[in-house]
């Protein structure tokens, strides 16, 4: 099996394609991201790059291309991380699974601690327990507007959102608390975060309370050892983790995002066009993929849209390769970490 210049590894996050044998652990049983937009969409969902990669040999879609291109190879890949977070599995996507669980918090932080970051902000801090994101700003944005308060939230999992109005809080003030709870938490023994995630709201009722989505921010607890990233720089190749950019050589990371983000919150709608929106930039890359390159197109975790709850889903999720030549794959993987170990092989490297 030869060698490549340059992979190309498209991630989109949220497309799972089904729900992996572990789902009923997660309470994610039935969960199907691609089904629920068949659902929702029919015939207006167009996936034609997707469906010219494959994808409707690992899960049905209900219009798929006539054609598939020559020289594609499709797998369904599964988690095996502790945990379904975005975090875990990203880290996972890079080779490094969670062995060990994330702190949960059905109760929120502790008390003493929410009292620091309200110490910290120089603001009341409200909330402090589990809440979907959407029924948040429902519920709370007005009592966070009236008292100049921020919203802490938890996922009931290993996740901390914090948002406040934009004109109380303004988005640099909102950072700069996030970098001082994710420094806080880290430092407490025992308590393991995996994100925090701040984001503003503005609006004036709470029929119109949004997030600005565009000063959202993750602080991201540190991985526990090098991730295939690292071990690619280390090895003296390039990594372009800019998705809108691609270079010549080494490796590129294109995650798309916004599809994943309308499904955790069960906007199907959003989702399905954020999705298809995913699917042109994926139309942009193909005609680029050279006979020294390789394309790798892959999700980190599932978000069913129309499934019970809020936020990441415990998914089968695809594999999809190609490259214009074609090669001798003899690749079998069956975990989401595998797609590490292809990347690594694909230059060459154990």
């Amino acid at each position: 099996m030869r060698t490549y210049k340059r992979v190309i590894m498209v991630v989109i996050s949220g497309l799972g394609i089904g729900p992996a044998p572990d789902a009923g652990k997660f309470m994610d049983r039935g969960a199907d991201t691609v089904g629920d937009l068949n659902a929702h969409f029919r015939a207006r969902l167009q996936l034609p790059n997707l469906s010219r990669l494959g994808l409707a040999r690992l899960h049905p879609l209900y219009q798929a291309a006539p054609e598939i291109l020559d020289h594609t190879q499709q797998w369904r890949v599964r988690p095996r991380a502790v945990g379904k977070s975005r975090l875990e599995g990203y880290w996972e996507l890079l080779g490094v699974p969670t062995t060990t669980e994330l702190t949960a918090l059905p109760r929120g932080l502790a008390p003493e601690l929410i009292q620091e970051i309200a110490r910290f902000a120089g603001h009341p801090v409200l909330v402090n327990r589990p809440y979907s994101r959407p029924r948040l700003l429902l519920d709370w944005g007005t009592r966070a507007v009236a008292a100049g308060a921020i919203l802490v939230a938890t996922s009931g999992g290993a996740d901390l959102v914090l948002t406040a109005h934009e004109n109380l809080v303004p988005p640099p003030e909102l950072e700069r608390v996030g970098h001082f709870a994710r420094d806080l938490l880290d430092r407490q023994a025992g308590l393991r975060i995996g994100q925090v995630v701040t984001v503003p709201f503005t609006g004036r009722t709470p029929v119109d309370f949004t997030y600005r989505l565009t000063d959202r921010h993750e602080y991201n607890m540190a991985v526990p050892h090098a991730t295939l990233l690292d071990q690619l720089r280390a090895a003296g190749i390039y990594v372009n983790t800019d998705p809108q950019t691609l270079t010549e050589n080494g490796l590129q990371v294109v995650q798309l995002g916004k599809a994943a983000m309308a499904g955790e919150r069960r906007d199907p709608e959003k989702m399905g066009q954020a999705l298809m929106a995913a699917d042109a930039r994926l139309g942009e890359i193909i005609p680029q993929v050279t006979n020294q390159d390789l394309l790798v197109v892959t999700a980190d975790y599932g978000a069913a849209p129309d499934f019970p709850g809020d936020g990441p889903t415990r998914e089968w999720l695809p594999l999809l390769v190609y490259s214009p030549l074609g090669d001798d794959w003899r690749w079998t993987p069956r975990l989401l970490g595998d797609i590490s170990i292809i990347v690594k092989d694909s230059f060459g490297l154990k």
